[in-house]
């Protein structure tokens, strides 16, 4: 009996474990050789049928997710025309809440609700013997005379049971790998699937371990850990943290979702010790109105969230993504933007403003009519209204979003920004400002090109009768961080640089200044190929300080910070 288990991910590269441990699961419990198919929601639906067809599956199952869940409902008639005598299921989040609606509604065998190890295993072992799967605890199952019965929950598997996903890394080179050490979530926040405060579930430490050495000897770029809230067992976090720190490659990146109220001092002095790069932290402020917090039932305000962002940052080494959600019970346009105006006085490295979700089985989907929240009907079923929210504001908080994006998350423009929002009275008044000039001139029309994105800056900065010539100095700087720069744009003039053309050229000349300042680049002796790769800038002022006095600053792009720009270092020209 042929079994196909099918993802289809919002993206290449990212990867879906849950289809990977289904099927090792299966696989190590009976005769039965799953196989993987993952495909992206940017796929034909065509190309994802003909996939499926060509592996000729006796059982066939869906891993759905608000981002596949419209691809696999519009494939799913299909499969059943060219595939008539397959068995088709589907498990995951989206359909494991309103699982009896779902198969009324779409042309499915059975539906797994919540982890599917072990009731998978026991519908296909049923298959394989000929019986029937109907009482399988777990399934929501279409009975013969077309009714449909939900059955009691299942168990979960022990959490040393439950296989590693990636028994080969090879067909996952450059993609985003998802990894669990722990399952379930002790808190209770009401727009999140795990806010039942479920028991939570650690993975033995010496599996993980071991687990995590196949991902730091194959170099792996990033591992994403789908743990809710990595920290919330303080001994169980930091032995994985040494072991990683101490276990360092050099190369590999962990991202974890953390509770910084959780951090102690003594976590965060150790954590000041670990390589630069080495640890991504997500953080979820979420809201700072007290109203808004206590209705979806989180406990930290921001008096004690402050200190230990600040402790964090003091190390310079870990990047920190701090997310609010727009939408909320309580939260109006303008308390929002007090909101994004704390989060973003603590400059953190992403700053992700993304928008409430009514997530099936989520608490406040429960309390949806109560809160007057009103959402779409289809995934990801996001906010349209609220009483404190209408519709006006949520589309002028996407444009808000939109311009977040790409201007602050990018880490282009940090001088800019800098200067911008310090001539208005806070980060989201300039925000709401730039949105209305980019829609008066039409640039949300389509995607600017990346110089166009600094002219359009500028041209809001003349707009605005603010100091454009400063403004282009600070402009050129992030230019040259960012990148060598081939064509400046054409309100940025030559600058002082051809006065100092002999002696950028005399300074890079000299092997002292090469094995000081640049020993990355130590394959390049020729001066003019050096020149090619390297840049060397002279400003009237010191763009990093605003210190009024002329500063020769060199960009190196074979080193780089934290936050992707270039190293760079002031020197001092010959005269």
């Amino acid at each position: 009996m042929k079994l196909l288990l099918v993802g289809i991910n919002a993206k290449y590269i990212h990867s879906n474990p849950a289809i990977r441990i289904l099927a090792e699961y299966v696989k190590r419990r009976l005769p039965v050789e799953p196989e993987l198919l993952e495909c992206t929601i940017n796929q034909y639906t065509d190309d994802i049928l003909r996939a499926i067809y060509k592996k000729q599956p006796d059982v066939i199952g869906f891993s759905c997710y608000i981002w596949n869940i419209q691809m696999v409902k519009a494939v799913l008639p299909a499969i059943r025309k060219i595939l008539p005598d397959c068995t088709l299921f589907a498990g995951g989040p989206e359909v494991s809440f309103g699982s009896t609606a779902f198969l009324q509604e779409n042309t499915l065998d059975f539906i797994i609700r919540g982890e599917g190890e072990i009731p998978l295993t026991e519908a296909m072992c049923r298959l394989l013997s000929g019986e029937s799967y109907e009482d399988v605890r777990g399934l929501t199952v279409r009975l013969a005379d077309g009714r449909i019965q939900e059955n009691p929950d299942a168990d979960v598997p022990d959490m040393s049971e439950v296989p590693f996903p990636y028994a080969e890394l090879d067909s996952l080179k450059n993609r985003i790998i998802y990894y669990e050490t722990m399952r379930g979530c002790p808190f209770h926040c009401q727009y999140c699937l795990s806010g039942g405060g479920s028991k939570v579930r650690f993975r033995p430490l010496p599996m993980v371990f071991k687990e995590l050495d196949l991902f730091l000897s194959q170099r792996v770029p990033q591992v994403k850990f789908m743990d809710r809230t990595f920290n919330c067992n303080r001994e169980y976090a930091m032995e994985i943290w040494k072991y990683l720190s101490e276990h360092d490659n050099g190369v590999t990146n962990f991202h974890f979702e953390m509770a910084a109220e959780l951090l102690d001092e003594e976590m965060v002095r150790w954590l000041h010790t670990v390589r630069r790069g080495l640890f991504q932290f997500e953080i979820g402020v979420q809201s700072t109105n007290p109203d808004t917090l206590r209705a979806v039932q989180r406990v930290t305000l921001p008096e004690k969230l402050t200190p230990i962002i600040r402790a964090l940052q003091k190390g310079q080494n870990i990047h920190l993504h701090l997310d609010l959600i727009a939408g909320l019970p309580f939260e109006s346009y303008d308390r929002f933007g007090e909101s994004y105006n704390y989060v973003y006085s603590l400059h953190p490295d992403q700053l992700q403003l993304g928008f409430l979700k009514l997530l099936k089985g989520s608490g406040l989907k429960q309390k949806q009519e109560e809160y007057g929240l009103v959402c779409r009907d289809d995934a990801p079923y996001e906010i349209l209204c609220t009483p404190w929210l209408p519709y006006s504001d949520v589309l002028r908080l996407k444009r808000i979003e939109e311009l977040n994006e790409l201007y602050y998350n990018s880490l282009r423009y940090q001088r800019e920004l800098s200067f911008l929002i310090e001539r208005f009275s806070s980060p989201f008044r300039f925000f709401e400002s730039l949105s209305g000039f980019f829609e008066e001139n039409g640039f949300f029309s389509a995607p600017l090109a990346k110089m166009d994105t600094y002219t359009a800056l500028y041209r809001f900065v003349r707009e605005k009768g603010l100091d454009a010539e400063r403004f282009s100095w600070l402009a050129r700087y992030d230019m040259f961080a960012h990148e060598k720069v081939k064509k400046l744009p054409y309100w940025l003039s030559e600058g002082l640089k051809p006065r100092f053309h002999a002696a950028i050229y005399h300074f890079l000349d000299q092997p002292e200044n090469r094995t000081r300042w640049l020993p990355e680049y130590e394959d390049l002796t020729d001066t003019h190929q050096l020149i090619r790769n390297v840049h060397i800038e002279v400003f009237p002022f010191d763009p990093r300080t605003g210190a009024d006095r002329e500063t020769a600053l060199l960009f190196s792009y074979r080193r780089r910070t934290l936050d992707r720009n270039a190293a760079v270092f002031e020197i001092t020209l010959p005269v």
